[in-house]
């Protein structure tokens, strides 16, 4: 590693550390042509992930903002009698309404959803399914026979050395006492 690396590490937050440092062969692997500064860690390396990242800041912010606007409109909406703890309640009932609505719609959103998953399935999947199964029942019965037309005739031999084995032990046995 060089002196420069070194030197580089040290000022990154990354690398820097309060232990001893790391033995030879047991340093961190880096790319030497990435970026360490904050900005290029926070908002991606590609083009396309800092617009991504940028979009999702500005649009935080935006709602963020919006947030805010509405419930200083609303509490502004409140009547001179009200104490500001009546006007805030009256704010998160709301916010709380709001959200409950979000929620159902999010809910019956998923729930069709679903049921169009279920369509899709009973009208594609269990036709292929069908077909597979036919597919495995002839695969099986083909099998089967193959296994029993492959076995026969090795079956037939084995019985056929059997009795040629057994008639020389009789004929043998037999020659023996003979003698």
């Amino acid at each position: 590693m060089t002196d420069q690396q070194s030197e580089d590490r040290g000022n990154d937050p990354i690398f820097s550390s309060t232990g001893p440092p790391a033995p030879p062969g047991f340093e961190p692997v880096t790319d030497p042509n990435a970026h360490s500064d904050q900005e290029h860690r926070i908002m991606g390396e590609t083009e396309e992930q800092r617009g991504a990242t940028l979009y999702f800041i500005i649009g935080g912010t935006i709602v963020l903002l919006l947030f805010i606007a509405l419930t200083a409109f609303l509490y502004l909406l409140g009547n001179d009698d009200q104490s500001a703890l009546e006007r805030l309640r009256d704010i998160a009932v709301i916010y709380i309404v709001f959200l409950s609505s979000m929620i159902v719609l999010l809910l019956a959103a998923a729930t069709i959803a679903f049921v169009f998953l279920t369509l899709q399935l009973r009208d594609k999947a269990l036709p292929a399914m069908d077909e597979l199964t036919r597919t495995l029942k002839q695969v099986r019965g083909t099998t089967e026979f193959m296994s029993e037309e492959a076995v026969k005739p090795v079956i037939q031999a084995a019985g056929k050395a059997a009795q040629v084995g057994a008639a020389f032990r009789v004929f043998r046995n037999a020659s023996k006492r003979r003698w």
